[in-house]
Parts: C-alpha cells; sequence; structure tokens
C-alpha cells in the first residue's frame, strides 16, 4: 500500500486534521507552515486520547516522517510500506522510522557519529531501512 498519497489519493485527507492511519496530500501537508503540522499531530493525539511523554517532541517527529513521505524520500517510503506489509498499521510504521531519526539525532549531538552530509543522510538512511516490524515489536 503506497504510503505517499500522491500514488493512491483514495487514502488522502484533507489537511484540516491529521489521522496517521491515512496519509496526508503531500503538496497540502508541505504547504502547511512546520508548526501547523507540530500542531495537528498534537491535536489528533490528544483528540484520541494517546498520552505520550514530550508531546512536542513526539509530534515533531511525526511530522518530520510525514514530511519524508509527502516529498517521496525513497527509503522511508519503502520502509514504511514494508513495515505495513510486516504487520504494523501505519502509526507505528511511523513511530518506528521516528524513533530512528530520533536515535540517529541524540547520537549526532552526542558526537557519536562522525558522518556528515550525505554520509550522515546515507547512514540515517540505511538504519531506517534496517527496521523490521519484529524488532520493533519486541523492543517496544
Amino acid at each position: 500500500m503506497p504510503v505517499n498519497s500522491d500514488v493512491q489519493t483514495s487514502r488522502t485527507m484533507p489537511v484540516t486534521n491529521y489521522d496517521p492511519e491515512r496519509a496526508p496530500n503531500p503538496r497540502e501537508w508541505l504547504a502547511l507552515p512546520e508548526q501547523d503540522r507540530i500542531r495537528l499531530v498534537k491535536m489528533y493525539h490528544s483528540g484520541a486520547r494517546i498520552k505520550v511523554p514530550g508531546a512536542e517532541a513526539h509530534a515533531m517527529f511525526h511530522a518530520i516522517v510525514e514530511n519524508q513521505i509527502a516529498e517521496a524520500h525513497a527509503p522511508t517510503c519503502r520502509t514504511v510500506e514494508r513495515l505495513q506489509r510486516e504487520g504494523l498499521n501505519r502509526h507505528d510504521a511511523i513511530h518506528a522510522v521516528g524513533l530512528v531519526i530520533a536515535e540517529f539525532m541524540y547520537d549526532a549531538m552526542k558526537g557519536s557519529s562522525a558522518a556528515s552530509g550525505d554520509s550522515a543522510q546515507a547512514e540515517l538512511d540505511a538504519k531506517v531501512e534496517a527496521l523490521n516490524a519484529r524488532a520493533w515489536r519486541e523492543g517496544r
């Protein structure tokens, strides 16, 4: 199931709300200011009564993954699609990719990664593509 709604328009939603189980329209999503994207994600979790520690950071990583999907970033799109084929719902697939991004950023801030620029992106993409649903379920 394609995760970029340019590919599958029947699964898109207008960007007046956010539901992680449905891909937002890429053009509409990317046209929103970043803070609005984050606000929509926070509103979803609040409305669904999903308590998350660090709601702002949680929403930010949701938005990062959705941005990558909307931009058709191939490693992220392939991974989210594969994780769904492996049995994760779209929301959990977004969480899995978001966690890899968060851990990568944390390591970069600590200086644990010597990669920079294109090599850092390649390293992150490889980590994203190494994800699998089984490991995600066992590690949660």
